[in-house]
């Protein structure tokens, strides 16, 4: 294993030549080349692997003289090797891959090994061949003496085998059935709780470090255990069926970790390492009582199954079929199994073939069933029956809440807070894959997409989304072959096919977010239906690389970095082949962020993708939402170029609510320039697939606030506002319609400082300028300086020709002011020069319901719901317009639309039940509570309300009632007074 070790880096290379030679010769179907990278790997470990699964049977045959005593030393041999493992795991997850990098340690742990061949070497040349057989011997005659039996006698009772050989034989099939029930667990139990705990390189390591130290104290334990009592195939019975109850028993534990995890964080402040130690401990929680059981198992096992003298050959009889049966289970689980039922019933499924495999044992033991033992298999049996009876279906909202994520969130709420948090968002969609779990959510007019409880993509993120798609294809001058790593909800391929592209290639890892991506059409505008798009379901990094196709662009947007996995499309070698896949002239646009993250990985972020791309410039969509955009060439951004493609409608849609309502606009997101990138970046680590700097050091910033530092950090690096420009006439700095659209694009990215200083440049060329002093009106409103605004927005009437938003921007800052009707008078003027914009409609609406002009502004508000097809303020507003002044029936059917479009809108029921009861409609009000609380079981809310109507018709039993199932539901009002009164009257 040691000199394999050694050989490690260059069989990795060879395996990833092979690999791309075999796919580029033969194109395999998805099948075929999931077999060949099986076989691949098969390969080159099976030499390692076949070595290590030999030191096993070889200890234990070298420790076991005695067959009773086999038990005792497999129990500590084996606890003891998988403590090494936990150490291992620890050592790696942890520290080692990250301070010395991932070949490095595979040859520290080669030395390792040499130092053990050594050690036992010199062990055997001192002690010489027949130390073994002199404790047999001496413990033979230790036996002889104590059972009075002769030397023959003893021979030939170890020799007589104690099971039927087709026993023996069911026994080994159930042994691995066994290890893939465990590996099952392992691989279920990993995935929730990734998105319960979290899906970084430290959570995985931490969940890996729980599952196998609880295996190797349960071996420990069982050595200790097995001193005392007659170790036998009923115990292996009773340690199935402990596992099976355990795991059901654990089930209801998952829905409550998302918000204790939040309330340690509130106790624990900012501590990652302290926050890591809480998820080893709710790990423990969930794994520790059954994977005690799995441990005491194997030894267990080859007590019972030992049936001569030829120990060794049993232990790796046993071992082979266990391990044969863990590389099965895990297999099977992650592609076959939770794909296709998902991940609860894969563990209730694990747990019933513990029961099965109990059972079996059970009524095959040679033993006499004599009374004793059939109790206590039937106590351990209907044990079993009971936890599983209490097994309750998970809160798909609470285990993907993404409190791991975003526990400040939570932090200072309580459990009936939480779950009121929770009961806010609709879930439109849930599906367990073979490499995540994606989710489809709904909160008002919000629907995000998340992959194991992380959003990746949202309807209040589009504008980042598509600007990603927008800025490569803006400054390549003519891209035809466009590549996007990674769908998300489709809105930057949808932005990529706003040009007049030839074949738009993406490529998602995850089956299940392909099948997401149809709840946000409104955005993505069906984009997967264009016949130039091709999907292929890969990793990106693994897609670039397998595949010759060149591309003028590649857009890469993944996940963050902190997550497993993730970091890898942010290393040298993934960067150095997209460069390989870009066609002369090509750009690479890659995405990151600045929250959570140390000003160190922004650096190594940046030099990394500087060490292969020569001209890097960086772009922002609203920080902390950044972009890299590089080229092997100088960059030259042509204006005449963007100009002209910003005719596109698709383009002038998607941008100009964000403050880019022109080619101009558009430089407000540029930010630093090369020579400033390398500066910002000098003396940076890079990261690379041997040093994985930024996959350990991300998660470590995941719960800090680093957002604003990080944008002074990257600021005092910027020079100059612009980059340079060609193709623009008069130049920048003399342009004044250039400096006002990028100070109007820097105020919707609310860099005001940003914006001040592009318009003092603005001022020196014309002062009174209309479009200088409009944008400067804007800025003054944003500042909270509405004096300063309503006159330089007065000033900016008078240009021509008439700006739309002159009047709009004016009508807010009057209406701010008191002033309804001048502000009602400039929001008309606006609508009268564009008709139906939805803010300006909003804008005048409210300035109508502020002047008690309700019919109109109730007739406005529903004109902006009828554009947009929904949205949620309006239908708001009118609600309360029709609650203030219309009779019943309509106060009814406002109700009823809010609870259709946004049915998990908790006060659109309570509204329309307080209303019945104002009207003495009781019966209907109670029906209403009802069934607040059928669609809300966890709050206590509809219990309340139902419990004052019954107050109110003087049902004094009914009322209690409700009353204690509110207390059931939220504990804490059981301290209320006026419930203590209610309850004691």
């Amino acid at each position: 294993m040691g000199v394999y070790a050694f050989l490690t880096p260059w069989v990795w290379k060879a395996m990833e030549s092979i690999y791309i030679i075999f796919y580029q010769a033969f194109e395999p179907s998805f099948l075929r080349f999931g077999l060949f990278k099986f076989a691949i790997v098969f390969v080159a470990l099976f030499v390692p692997t076949f070595l290590m699964g030999g030191t096993l049977p070889v200890v234990g045959k070298y420790l076991v003289h005695r067959q009773k005593d086999t038990a005792k030393l497999i129990g500590l041999l084996y606890a003891l090797n998988t403590l090494g493992a936990v150490l291992g795991v620890f050592l790696c997850g942890f520290f080692l891959l990250y301070l010395i990098g991932v070949w490095q340690t595979v040859v520290f742990t080669g030395v390792f090994n040499l130092i053990i061949f050594g050690a036992c070497y010199s062990y055997a040349r001192v002690e010489g061949k027949n130390f073994s057989s002199e404790i047999m011997n001496r413990a033979d005659q230790e036996d002889e003496v104590k059972s009075g039996l002769s030397h023959s006698q003893k021979a030939q009772r170890s020799l007589t085998p104690t099971l039927h050989p087709w026993i023996s034989y069911l026994l080994s099939v159930l042994f691995g059935i066994s290890g893939a029930v465990s590996m099952m667990y392992e691989v279920g139990w990993t995935r929730v709780l990734a998105m319960v705990l979290g899906s970084s390189v430290y959570a995985f390591s931490t969940m890996l470090v729980t599952f196998l130290l609880g295996i190797s104290l349960g071996s420990y334990l069982f050595s200790r255990f097995s001193r005392r009592v007659a170790v036998d195939l009923m115990t292996f019975s009773v340690l199935q069926w402990l596992t099976a109850c355990f795991v059901f028993t654990g089930f209801n534990v998952f829905d409550d970790l998302p918000y204790y995890f939040g309330r340690f964080y509130g106790w624990f402040g900012r501590s990652v390492w302290a926050l890591e130690f809480v998820k080893f401990l709710f790990s423990s929680l969930v794994m520790f009582p059954p994977t005690l059981c799995i441990g005491a198992m194997f030894a267990c096992f080859i007590h019972v199954f030992q049936r001569s003298d030829s120990l060794g050959r049993e232990v790796g009889t046993a071992y082979f079929s266990n391990t044969l049966g863990t590389i099965l289970g895990s297999a099977l689980t992650g592609f076959l199994i939770i794909p296709a039922i998902g991940i609860q019933a894969t563990l209730i499924a694990a747990a019933v073939l513990n029961v099965l495999i109990g059972g079996t044992v059970f009524l095959i033991q040679p033993q006499k069933f004599y009374r004793k033992r059939i109790v206590w298999g039937l106590s351990a049996f209907l044990l079993v029956i009971v936890s599983a009876s209490r097994v309750q279906a998970w809160d798909r909202m609470a285990i993907t809440s993404g409190t791991a994520i975003k526990p400040m969130n939570v932090a200072n709420l309580s459990k009936r807070d939480f779950m009121a948090y929770l009961s806010e968002k609709e879930n439109l969609f849930y599906r367990e894959g073979s490499n995540s779990t994606v989710s489809v959510d709904r909160l008002r007019d919000n629907i995000s997409l998340s992959v194991n409880a992380k959003v990746d993509a949202s309807v209040e993120d589009s504008f980042t989304q598509y600007l990603l798609g927008h800025l490569p294809m803006l400054l390549h001058p003519d891209p035809k072959k466009v590549l996007v790593i990674g769908l998300g909800s489709g809105s930057t391929l949808a932005a990529v096919a706003s040009y007049p592209v030839e074949t738009m290639d993406c490529v998602e890892i995850e089956q299940e977010v392909i099948q997401a991506s149809t709840f946000f059409t409104k955005i993505n505008r069906n984009v997967l239906d264009d016949r130039r798009v091709r999907i292929y379901t890969n990793d990106g990094r693994n897609f670039l690389l397998i595949r010759p196709d060149l591309y003028d662009v590649i857009i890469s947007e993944p996940s963050n970095p902190w997550m497993a996995g993730v970091a890898n499309l942010f290393s040298y070698e993934h960067y150095q082949t997209m460069s390989r896949r870009l066609n002369p002239g090509g750009i690479v646009c890659q995405w990151f962020h600045g929250y959570s993250m140390a000003p160190a990985d922004i650096q190594m972020i940046v030099r990394t993708f500087r060490q292969v791309f020569k001209d890097v410039t960086l772009w922002t969509s609203y920080y902390p939402d950044m972009m890299l955009i590089g080229k092997s060439e100088k960059l030259v951004v042509d204006f005449n170029q963007i100009q002209h493609k910003f005719g596109l409608s698709s383009v002038q849609k998607d941008l100009a609510p964000h403050g880019i309502q022109g080619p101009e606009g558009l430089f407000a997101s540029f930010w630093l320039g090369s020579e400033e990138l390398e500066r910002l970046s000098q003396g940076a680590k890079i990261t690379s697939d041997n040093h994985p700097y930024l996959e350990f050091s991300a998660p470590r910033n995941l719960y800090k606030d680093m957002l604003h530092g990080n944008f002074v950090f990257i600021g005092s690096y910027r020079k100059s506002l612009w980059p340079a420009i060609v193709n623009l006439e008069p130049a920048c700095a003399k342009n004044q319609k250039f400096l006002n659209e990028m100070a109007r694009g820097f105020i919707a990215k609310r860099m005001y400082q940003e914006a001040q200083t592009v318009l003092n440049i603005s001022r020196e060329i014309d002062a009174n300028n209309p479009g200088y002093q409009e944008v400067l009106g804007i800025l003054f409103y944003k500042i909270d300086q509405p004096q300063e605004a309503a006159n330089c927005l007065s000033n900016a009437d008078t240009g021509q020709p008439p700006s739309s938003e002159t009047f709009y921007d004016l009508g807010l800052v009057l209406l701010d002011k008191g002033r309804h009707e001048e502000a009602i008078a400039n929001f008309r003027q606006a609508l009268v020069l564009a008709p139906g914009h939805t803010d300006y409609l909003k804008g005048l609406a409210d300035a109508l319901d502020k002047a008690g002009q309700y019919p109109e502004a109730l007739a406005t508000y529903d004109q902006i719901v009828k554009i947009k097809e929904s949205d949620f303020y309006a239908t708001m507003k009118m609600a309360e317009i029709i609650f203030k002044i219309a009779p019943l029936p309509q106060q009814i059917a406002i109700s009823k639309v809010l609870m259709t479009v946004y049915p998990r809108y908790l006060p659109a029921y309570i509204k329309l039940g307080e209303a019945y009861e104002a009207q003495g409609f009781n019966s209907q009000a109670m029906d209403v509570y009802q069934f607040v609380i059928n669609r809300f079981p966890k709050l206590s809310t509809g219990y309340l309300h139902l419990s004052a109507v019954y107050d109110k018709i003087s049902q004094k039993d009914k009322l209690k009632e409700m009353v204690k199932k509110a207390i059931r539901m939220d504990p804490s009002l059981a301290k209320n007074k006026e419930i203590i009164k209610i309850l004691n009257s």
